[in-house]
């Protein structure tokens, strides 16, 4: 209902609704529209009219986990920002990766870790994976104000050793 009033105020497309699968043999996003009529086991009733976005959990976070592990800016690399303290590292290290699929930490948090990987089935359903980035799109141009340099890439450097190190510690358990 929350997205039907969406769509029929012209703004369904700037929400997605969202759910996780595990399962290893899925693409990393796909676009679904539920249709549970005549299903007697549901209490909600979609009508196959609603986008939902199904992520494969298991391997976008396997795919944030590696670019955590990232020391060299570039391609991948994940910017911690300067607010980013102990809680924001302890967030992000609150899953461990087991043989079947990552699992959280038991009364460690993980909203962090939980956002990032759904930024990143952001990134993959607009397409923002494959950016030309000799000639990006309007919306992926970053103004010259917001760009690092200076003693800023400075900051960032340290910020990332230390995203390093955090990944490092996530990938050992």
């Amino acid at each position: 209902d929350f997205w039907r009033e969406l769509r029929r105020k012209g703004l369904g497309h700037r929400f997605r609704l969202v759910i996780g699968d595990g399962r290893m043999n899925l693409p990393r996003t796909q676009e679904t529209f539920p249709d549970t009529r005549g299903r007697g086991d549901r209490h909600a009733a979609a009508r196959g009219d609603v986008p939902v976005w199904v992520l494969n959990v298991n391997v976008i976070k396997d795919g944030v986990a590696k670019d955590l592990e990232r020391a060299e800016r570039g391609p991948g690399f994940v910017h911690i920002p300067a607010w980013g303290g102990e809680d924001f590292a302890r967030e992000l290290a609150a899953e461990t990766r087991g043989p079947k699929g990552w699992v959280g930490k038991s009364g460690v948090r993980n909203e962090t870790w939980d956002l990032h990987v759904y930024n990143r089935a952001a990134t993959i359903i607009i397409g923002a994976e494959r950016i030309t980035w000799a000639a990006p799109p309007s919306w992926a141009v970053v103004p010259e104000a917001a760009r690092i340099g200076g003693a800023t890439a400075t900051k960032a450097s340290a910020r990332a050793e230390r995203a390093a190190a955090l990944a490092r510690g996530i990938n050992e358990g």
